[in-house]
């Protein structure tokens, strides 16, 4: 005998987004677990949809607004790894990128939701980084630098607030400073290829390219399938006019990941130099299928065109 289900055991109807029909209460708990499920396969859309849904019934539930805030900037940028059960996120800054109104808006979203979660949990030295690095995505530098500085002061040895402190300096241009904040980084954790990365970027920016080449190789070292250290040296390779090692290094980023569109920019850009303007024109064009909307590589494919 079928019997009629309650409020509380209302069906969630979720089959087709790959999790089995089942009779789940609605409760904050239960939408925050399915919420982290989301997020941790890049669902973004649907995991906001759960974490507002548990933010509604338990307003004071700071990990749902932490988890959103992680959910909308994660949504707004090009996001590298996703922790497991969505502890963290990591995420880049293409170097060639042109923030839209959307990506704006899903970052101040962010922010609320961050400010929400400290209104509640004042002590809490991960959001205040992960809204500095929201801050600074967003261009908003010194509110940034201050989320940083007030991360450290609850957590004076957390690497990763060196290392964004020292990418929104880079982002200032006060390259020398970005380098101090990435050294200090790498001095809690030897092996923080992202830290070694930032560093080189902020080494070759002021035209320090043997620190950088070395930075970059440490990196490849500790992780030899890390991608950004890749397409970093072929920057650098780039810088140093030498197109072929930087187009063998873009060619090697897209095979560990085909569809990371900032090394197929760098090769367009690279092939272009070389003067072989259809194989420039191909990787916009393969840019544009991943990504509709990237006005960049639309720009540079009709100027080379026209060309």
């Amino acid at each position: 005998m079928i019997t009629a289900l309650t409020k509380q055991q209302k069906v969630v109807k979720a089959t087709n987004y790959g999790v089995n029909e089942q009779v789940i209460p609605k409760t904050a708990g239960t939408f925050l677990d399915r919420g982290i499920l989301f997020a941790s396969r890049g669902e973004w859309q649907l995991a906001i949809v759960d974490f507002t849904e548990a933010i509604k019934l338990d307003p004071n539930l700071s990990a749902a607004y932490a988890l959103r805030g992680r959910a909308y900037f994660s949504n707004a940028s090009y996001v590298v790894t996703i922790g497991n059960n969505f502890s963290n996120v990591t995420t880049e800054i293409e170097s060639i990128r042109q923030i839209s109104g959307n990506q704006k808006s899903q970052y101040e979203l962010a922010i609320y939701d961050f400010t929400q979660t400290l209104r509640l949990d004042p002590n809490n030295f991960v959001v205040y980084r992960e809204r500095g690095v929201a801050y600074s995505d967003n261009g908003d530098f010194d509110k940034a630098l201050a989320d940083y500085t007030q991360s450290l002061r609850l957590s004076p040895n957390y690497a990763w607030a060196y290392n964004n402190r020292g990418n929104t300096y880079e982002a200032k241009r006060d390259y020398p400073n970005a380098i101090i904040a990435q050294t200090q980084a790498i001095r809690l954790d030897p092996n923080f290829i992202a830290a070694y990365v930032s560093r080189g970027s902020a080494y070759s920016r002021q035209g320090d390219y043997n620190n950088a080449l070395s930075d970059y190789n440490k990196a490849i070292k500790i992780d030899p399938n890390y991608v950004r250290a890749y397409n970093n040296r072929g920057c650098l390779y780039m810088d140093l006019e030498n197109l072929d090692k930087a187009i063998a290094d873009f060619d090697y980023a897209l095979k560990l990941n085909p569809n990371y569109t900032t090394s197929l920019k760098n090769r367009a850009v690279a092939y272009y130099y070389k003067g072989n303007r259809n194989r420039a024109i191909a990787d916009l064009e393969t840019v544009l299928r991943i990504n509709p909307n990237d006005s960049w590589a639309k720009e540079n494919m009709e100027e080379i065109r026209r060309q």
